[in-house]
């Protein structure tokens, strides 16, 4: 069986037999709808980490390999699926979100029931069903994510599937979506020739950080900050390659704070080579600010 690769939320990377993948109703349904049947593309899981992924796939590996063809599942599997999910709370939660996301319904259920004995109630209490957004009398909706519609392509021809709003945090992705000639397209096709896979990476993590951490205002919060920090904490190797990826991308927030974070290494001794960039990216947003004001312009009466 062909062999799939799967990108958890910490940049580790999976490569799993296509039918191990499938005991998530979530990847099923991306393999079929993107006919993805091999591990040149990589499959971002943004909401899972690799800890709780590895959990995920040793629970389809485990029910791959022992099929029970009967209701009532035998006793060393019983057995099993007990020692598996003897986790501490905090875990388990985490599983039952994760489970939750990726729709792997036999592992929600046995994680749900496990929860119900842990706390010693026949219904779990609302506030912790919220907290791990599930409902008791359906899974039609616990898919928490709409499905990929944009496909990125690395210099080195590694594909990345994103959602829509995770692939228009890049302003190429929203020139692109936008095009009269993509419009009815149910995926958008981007290629990065100058962007490896590892910078592409490092670029749809924080596309997928900001869409699930948006705030209102001016100022970032100081949770946001300290993950930009953290996220920024890379060699200066790295810094300038994924400043040109982010400019390359037209992912503005990236460019800037990436940009701001080298000055800031070098003591203000940014090279010419980022200055360069950065002169050119505020004449291009100065020329489309001016652009857009002319069309907001109502056209005169004569």
């Amino acid at each position: 069986m062909p062999d799939i690769r799967l990108e958890s939320s910490d940049n580790e990377t999976f490569i799993v037999d296509i039918q191990v993948a499938k005991c998530s109703d979530t990847i099923k349904t991306v393999l079929k709808d993107h006919e993805i049947d091999d591990c040149k593309t990589s499959i971002p899981l943004p909401n899972v980490n690799s800890a709780i992924l590895r959990k995920i796939l040793e629970w389809a590996c485990y029910h791959k390999e022992h099929v029970s063809t009967d209701k009532q599942k035998p006793a060393d599997m019983l057995a099993w699926e007990a020692d598996f999910l003897n986790i501490c709370q905090v875990d388990l939660f985490e599983l039952i979100s994760a489970a939750s996301y990726l729709n792997v319904g036999d592992l929600l259920d046995a994680a749900y029931e496990k929860v119900k004995k842990m706390l010693g109630v026949d219904k779990i209490p609302k506030e912790i069903r919220e907290m791990l957004r599930i409902r008791e009398d359906s899974y039609e909706e616990l898919r928490l994510e709409k499905m990929p519609y944009f496909h990125f392509e690395s210099s080195d021809n590694e594909i990345f599937i994103v959602d829509k709003q995770v692939g228009k945090h890049a302003g190429i992705g929203v020139t692109m979506w936008e095009c009269e000639w993509m419009k009815g397209l149910e995926n958008v096709d981007v290629l990065a020739p100058n962007v490896n896979s590892a910078i592409l990476r490092k670029i749809l993590q924080w596309a997928c950080y900001h869409k699930e951490h948006a705030y209102e205002g001016f100022e970032e919060p100081a949770d946001m900050l300290a993950w930009e920090a953290d996220f920024l904490n890379i060699c200066q190797v790295d810094l300038f390659e994924l400043i040109s990826g982010a400019n390359a991308l037209n992912v503005g927030d990236l460019f800037y704070a990436a940009c701001e974070k080298m000055d800031k290494m070098l003591g203000g001794k940014m090279p010419e080579e980022i200055r360069e960039m950065l002169r050119i990216r505020e004449e291009q947003e100065a020329a489309e600010a001016e652009w857009l004001e002319e069309i907001s312009q109502p056209e005169p009466i004569w």
